[in-house]
């Protein structure tokens, strides 16, 4: 008698077998224990078959308890097993609740209870898996709908599609059909009625993969308590047919309680059956990283508030709390000491969310203990592009070539909607966006960036996200039959996206259309000057020409020297009209001239000090000056060639010649460059 007291007292055991539940000990206890309980159960109340007929394993342990039905599920749940539940009535007058695993989860459950096998009515070795037929990823509530199909096709041709009964079945036996299952059974189904029917239909409206159809079952008017559930390590659990990740618990900070040592300890109260391992404790003398730290319960902040005015951890109900509204008085409520802590908590969090967290007096005492470091929009195109290079790398878009300046235009897009106007005389957000990326811009030097950084408020605090580009981009590159994608492309793409974008508004939307445009102007001159360099025959070899004869000419009217005619050698003055005509694609006025040229001259005479030759790239304005004087010179012939719809032999040999050099010296495919050609032709037109 005392151990059926102590049975019904300790263990939890009750009469009845509506009643039964596993017992608490059980339920908290190491793996083998809990392995081991589920083998005596199994053995007593389990079946177990490979159901050949059906092609699917099964196992089922029938009860009269709900309870123990639920613990059971429970259990197999934590051990990786997914099972489903059933309630049955027999004879109408008993109730009866059902465990079911089916599939190769039978299999599984066998490798963790390998007598099961034994237990197996088609024989130990009928168990086999068949992973590529797992039993998920069926089209759910669709079993009325399947039998209708059936019941149509039967009136037309009796025994029609026999084999599909076990998917009109909500029976413990029943399954859901996966996709390519119910698009041949529609097939078979349409095939034998001879025509579609509203049942068909509605079977195929279910493929569609951006719809999720769950029934209603009922509406009920009310409250009730929301539990968290939560289970060791990082990964997503199955809850009674619900998928569902960790919910957020103050222990993920602080360690909490190990069950599975009280068996062996004796008392919760035991340090040893305390886990501290949470992420203070693992980076205490350290730094802890916090992931959208103000979308965390207020248990997460209260916590960092302890930590960062004491420096102590709260080790759950084994901590302190405050005994008045004074931060030095506290009380030690549980067994444990509190943890001695010094460490550093890096965290961030949006705008909008700071801003509401700043304005609660409740969490004055937190909001005193942080610095605020605002990170804004990165403000550097080069930048810009790494990260779309990065997340693009990481994406599994392949296949698709992206072509030059393309991640250019869209960061130069993105930049300038994050730039503020400056108040600057002739300070366009197009020059500050050159000079942030370290470009060189007429009349405006590196010192300047301060002064236009100081003069700012919000810079890189609004505008749009890398993630929207990335969404957009992906968005081109996923579109049907596209192996390519240029610039033009990529800006059709930010522009078609605006109206999908809810948190901007009309004026905004109006706003970010003329940059899209300023940003299309800016391609415009790239392209023009990428082909046109492309049309220049030994480009380098001319421009070195060119240049050398400009130099020898300004240094002869500096020093008010003659020059050697290159044909009849004779002394001649330095060639005014060739000098006039380079300096002239930079806007050099006529008075700035010889300030120009001796600038130049300082220039040389300051490298060959050093030991160095001025070369083509020693001086970014007259080189910008000598690649517009190249291109100048061969714009008509660009133009034609570019723009002629039946072109002859001679310009067909050319594009081809162009279209070579772009494919192999600048990174262009021959789709995206036969695309260039045609687009820059359509430019020099206007």
């Amino acid at each position: 008698m005392e151990l059926v007291h102590w049975l019904s007292a300790v263990c939890g055991i009750t009469r009845g077998a509506a009643h039964k539940r596993v017992p608490l000990p059980v339920m908290a206890a190491r793996r083998p224990i809990v392995l081991a309980f589920l083998e005596g159960l199994f053995w007593g109340d389990g079946t177990i078959s490979a159901r050949k007929a059906l092609g699917s394993n099964r196992f089922k342990i029938a009860t009269a308890s709900d309870e123990l039905a639920r613990q059971v599920q429970t259990i197999l749940l934590n051990l990786g097993i997914v099972s489903a539940r059933y309630q049955e009535t027999i004879q109408e007058r008993f109730t009866a609740w059902s465990v079911v695993v089916t599939g190769d989860a039978v299999v599984d459950l066998v490798a963790l209870i390998p007598s099961l096998r034994e237990k197996c009515t088609d024989g130990a070795g009928a168990l086999v898996a068949r992973r590529e037929r797992a039993n998920y990823g069926g089209v759910p509530h669709l079993h009325g709908t399947i039998r209708t199909v059936i019941n149509d096709a039967r009136a037309a041709r009796p025994r029609a599609l026999a084999h599909a009964d076990r998917y009109a079945s909500t029976a413990a036996w029943g399954r859901s059909p996966r996709p390519a299952t119910l698009t041949r059974l529609i097939a078979e189904a349409e095939t034998v009625i001879g025509q579609a029917t509203p049942a068909t239909t509605t079977s195929r409206e279910h493929l569609d993969p951006a719809r999720v159809w769950l029934p209603v079952e009922r509406i009920v008017e009310g409250e009730a308590q929301v539990y968290d559930l939560t289970v060791p390590g990082t990964h997503s659990f199955c809850a009674n047919g619900f998928v569902n990740h960790n919910s957020q618990d103050v222990s993920e900070l602080t360690g909490g309680i190990d069950f599975a040592t009280i068996g062996e300890v004796g008392s919760e109260s035991d340090p040893r059956a305390y886990r501290f391992d949470g992420e203070l404790n693992i980076g205490n003398r350290g730094i802890v990283e916090l992931v959208e730290m103000l979308k965390t319960d207020e248990r997460f902040l209260y916590v960092l508030l302890t930590l960062s005015q004491e420096q102590n951890i709260k080790t759950g109900r084994f901590s302190m709390i405050y005994a008045d509204l004074s931060q030095e008085q506290n009380i030690k409520t549980g067994r444990f000491s509190m943890i001695y802590a010094d460490e550093t908590i890096v965290s961030h969090t949006n705008e909008h969310e700071y801003t509401a967290f700043a304005g609660n007096k409740k969490s004055e005492a937190l909001q005193d203990r942080i610095i605020l470091i605002k990170v804004p929009y990165n403000l550097r195109v080069g930048d810009e592009v790494r990260i779309y290079e990065k997340l693009l790398r990481q994406s599994a878009l392949t296949g698709v070539h992206i072509a030059p300046h393309a991640l250019d235009t869209a960061a130069t897009f993105a930049v300038l909607t994050r730039l503020e106007e400056s108040k600057k005389a002739g300070m366009s957000l197009m020059k500050k966006l050159k000079l942030y990326n370290g470009e060189a811009v007429e009349d405006y030097a590196e010192k300047d960036l301060k002064e236009l950084r100081d003069e700012t408020q919000r810079e890189g605090l609004d505008g749009i996200s890398p993630r929207y580009v990335i969404n957009r981009l992906s968005s081109a590159l996923v579109r049907q039959d596209v192996t390519c994608i240029n610039a033009i492309d990529a800006l059709r793409a930010m522009r078609d996206g605006l109206d999908q974008h809810t948190s901007i508004t009309k004026e905004q939307r109006e706003r970010y259309l003329n940059f899209i445009s300023d940003a299309r102007k800016e391609y415009d001159e790239r392209a023009k000057k990428e082909v046109q360099r492309a049309f220049v025959y030994s480009y380098e070899e001319s421009a070195k020409t060119l240049l050398n004869n400009y130099l020898d000419n300004v240094e002869a009217f500096c020093n008010k020297q003659k020059v050697n005619d290159p044909l009849t050698g004779e002394p001649v003055d330095p060639d005014e009209r060739l000098m006039r005509s380079i300096e002239e694609q930079i806007g050099v006025s006529d008075n700035g001239k010889r300030a120009f040229r001796e600038e130049i001259l300082i220039r040389i005479s300051s490298l060959a000090r050093r030991g160095q030759t001025f070369t083509y790239d020693s001086h970014e304005r007259l080189k910008e000056a000598i690649e517009k004087k190249l291109f100048a010179d061969m714009k008509d012939v660009v133009k034609i060639t570019t723009s002629t719809k039946t072109p002859d032999a001679d310009q067909l040999r050319r594009i081809n010649e162009v279209i070579d050099r772009l494919v192999r010296d600048q990174g262009y495919c021959p789709v995206c460059a036969a695309n260039l050609l045609s687009y820059v032709g359509a430019l020099l037109q206007r």
